[in-house]
């Protein structure tokens, strides 16, 4: 019996001790991917971004995109699997798409000030240096007594030079 998610778009059709069958309204068509061993979307998109940060380390990244991309799927409120995604676009080389996620992870989580310094850190990276000082500015404007706003501050200093 299909279990239906809490997202009106996504059903699971078939769970089996490795697979898991999604039939996603929202890309129109049957999504087969591995079994977490949940069927709630919330928890199950948390399985999905735990595996896919494990891919990433083991250098799989297009498999931990395609986790990263169902977790989305199934909670398309995890600004956390948007922040993996940026990062995974940023190991491919995608620097416009790892753009995109990050600011879709703060739009999302405004109040995550890893999500700015990773920001600032790309825009850095493709020479945008004014975009990348107002991102470290977001962080310390969030609160500027923790580490992060500490890094940016740093961050603003070095790209000040």
């Amino acid at each position: 019996m299909p279990v239906v998610s809490n997202s009106p778009r996504v059903i699971v059709e078939h769970v089996s001790s490795d697979r898991v069958i999604h039939n996603s309204h929202s890309v129109g068509k049957v999504i087969e991917t591995r079994n977490t061993g949940l069927t709630q979307d919330g928890k199950v998109a948390e399985k999905y971004i735990a595996n896919a940060q494990k891919l990433m380390k083991e250098n799989k990244l297009n498999r931990a995109l395609e986790d990263v991309m169902t977790a989305i799927r199934l909670d398309p409120y995890q600004g956390e699997a948007y922040h993996l995604s940026a990062k995974i676009y940023r190991k491919q080389g995608n620097m416009d798409k790892a753009i995109g996620s990050l600011k879709q992870a703060i739009m999302l989580s405004p109040e995550m000030q890893s999500y700015y310094i990773t920001l600032g850190n790309l825009y850095d990276k493709t020479g945008q240096k004014a975009k990348a000082v107002l991102e470290y500015q977001r962080v310390i404007d969030i609160d500027s007594g923790t580490r992060y706003a500490r890094l940016a501050q740093r961050m603003i200093r070095f790209i000040s030079r």
